[in-house]
């Protein structure tokens, strides 16, 4: 998908979001499964969790059996540019919110009276 085809500043701003995504995704195959832990019993084993993260293990830590965090390595943010600049993203709005952000305000109050 080329960026300069879509319709809209949002639009592109989504996709550049879904880039750096899914440049993260490249690094699973390199990684062993991940364990899963609740919140509670990851603050009770982080020593262990943080031992198995240096050694390549990533951990889910879940919240009411959602994930809430990710214990991963460090080699592994580092290798696939996790670590994104976000000065990157600058001037991406620009025009988001037409001529005049004090009128698109305004308008999105009125809708509400």
């Amino acid at each position: 998908m080329n960026p300069d085809h879509l319709a809209s500043p949002l639009d592109i701003i989504l996709y550049r979001l879904y880039s750096l995504v899914s440049n993260l995704d490249r690094a699973r195959p390199t990684m062993k499964p991940a364990n899963k832990h609740g919140a509670e019993q990851a603050r009770r084993l982080f020593p262990t969790l943080v031992e198995r993260a240096a050694r390549g293990e990533p951990t889910i830590i879940t919240k009411h059996g959602k994930p809430y965090a990710a214990l991963v390595p460090a080699a592994a943010l580092e290798r696939n540019g996790a670590h994104v600049d976000i000065r990157a993203l600058r001037g991406t709005g620009k025009g988001l919110w037409g001529r005049s952000i004090r009128r698109a305000i305004q308008s999105m109050r009125d809708e509400w009276r």
